[in-house]
């Protein structure tokens, strides 16, 4: 059992990684759930990720970190920009 777990700990996707955890909660809370039984649960839970199309998707944390690069990399062109322009007009007479 505990193999089972840690294969399926190493999924990236986080939703999933969340179920397991609650999976793993029930189990260790003797609540009654045999490796068929989960495996089921798993198979189930990932069939419905992935045909919601959230499968990997961003979680809120990751979304907010890549708006956050968003903007700076924003900021980086406009920077960019901004000193060519300035060089531009340095070297006209």
């Amino acid at each position: 059992m505990v193999n089972l777990f840690k294969v399926y700990r190493s999924i990236t996707d986080s939703r999933f990684r969340q179920y397991i955890a609650q999976k793993m909660n029930e189990y260790d809370n003797v609540i009654n759930l045999s490796e068929d039984l989960l495996m089921t649960f798993f198979k189930n839970k990932y069939e419905k990720i992935l045909k919601s199309g959230k499968w990997k998707a961003p979680d809120e944390d990751q979304k907010k970190v890549l708006a956050s690069r968003f903007r700076l990399k924003i900021l980086r062109i406009r920077k960019i920009r901004i000193t060519m322009q300035v060089r531009t007009q340095i070297r006209r007479p």
